[in-house]
């Protein structure tokens, strides 16, 4: 039975929208790759009004840029999300995780805290048992890297 010892990292990256194929997107889904690889990009969250108004000026249209500004103030508001979006934080976003029977899991944020590993998916469609049961996968590939204290969130991004 071979361990996972370490987690490997690597340069390539895959766009949410390459992976829906052909042009056959609804506008919602169209939005939920949109926030989803915000924040996907983002090491720290903006811990004031003042770094938030700074991070939407990269923004250019001014709907994506409320849209945005909703749901990172709702995650800048929830005291038990802050220590995981603190500058603080080590934090690895869709990074992959390759297992032993060849298979490659890609967690949207694991942070690394003293004393716990969090994995953190964002969703932006209904609630669904499976995404639960995927992130129970990402948890049991960390724990079998050795990581202890490791548990999950989603992040529903609705509004």
């Amino acid at each position: 039975d071979v361990q996972l010892e370490k987690l490997y990292l690597s340069n390539f990256t895959l766009a949410s929208s390459q992976l829906v194929c052909g042009n056959m997107r609804t506008e919602k889904q169209e939005l939920g790759i949109f926030i989803h690889d915000f924040l996907a990009q983002l090491k720290s969250f903006p811990q004031n009004e003042s770094e938030l108004d700074e991070l939407m000026q990269s923004v250019d249209s001014s709907v994506d840029r409320e849209i945005l500004r909703d749901v990172l103030q709702r995650v800048m508001d929830d005291d038990e999300l802050k220590p995981y979006f603190s500058p603080e934080a080590q934090v690895l976003n869709e990074t992959s995780i390759l297992n032993t029977d060849g298979h490659v899991y890609r967690p949207d944020r694991i942070v690394f805290l003293e004393d716990e590993v969090m994995v953190i998916d964002y969703k932006t469609g209904k609630e669904n048992d499976a995404y639960q049961q995927q992130l129970d996968r990402y948890c049991n590939l960390l724990r079998q890297m050795g990581y202890q204290n490791v548990k999950s969130r989603i992040l529903y991004l609705n509004s």
